[in-house]
C-alpha cells in the first residue's frame, strides 16, 4: 500500500515534470507529503490539482490536498506561491 511510487532520499528532493509539451512554461511548487514527512520541489507544467496528482503518480482517493491551509478540489488552479500539503486519508471500520 505505497502511496507514492518512489521514496525520496532526503527530506527535500527535486523532480522533473512529466506532463506538458516541451517548451511549455512551468512553475516550481513546493509540496509537503505528510505520510512521508518530506517536502519536494517540483517543476510543474500543469495548472490544476488533478494534474499535480497525476504528475506525482498519487491516487486522489487516498489523500486530501491542502493549498495555503485550505482543502481544495482537483479542478482548482495552482500558483507558484501556493503552499501545497498532501495529507493521508485515514478510514476505518
Amino acid at each position: 500500500d505505497n502511496l507514492y511510487k518512489t521514496a525520496p532520499e532526503s527530506n527535500t528532493t527535486r523532480t522533473q515534470a512529466s506532463l506538458g509539451d516541451v517548451g511549455e512554461e512551468s512553475m516550481e511548487l513546493e509540496v509537503f507529503k505528510e505520510r512521508e514527512q518530506t517536502t519536494v520541489r517540483i517543476d510543474f507544467k500543469g495548472k490544476t490539482v488533478k494534474e499535480l496528482l497525476q504528475q506525482l503518480s498519487i491516487n486522489p482517493e487516498v489523500i486530501l490536498v491542502v493549498r495555503n491551509q485550505e482543502i481544495c478540489t482537483e479542478d482548482e488552479l495552482l500558483d507558484e506561491q501556493d503552499r501545497i500539503e498532501l495529507l493521508s486519508v485515514i478510514s476505518g471500520g
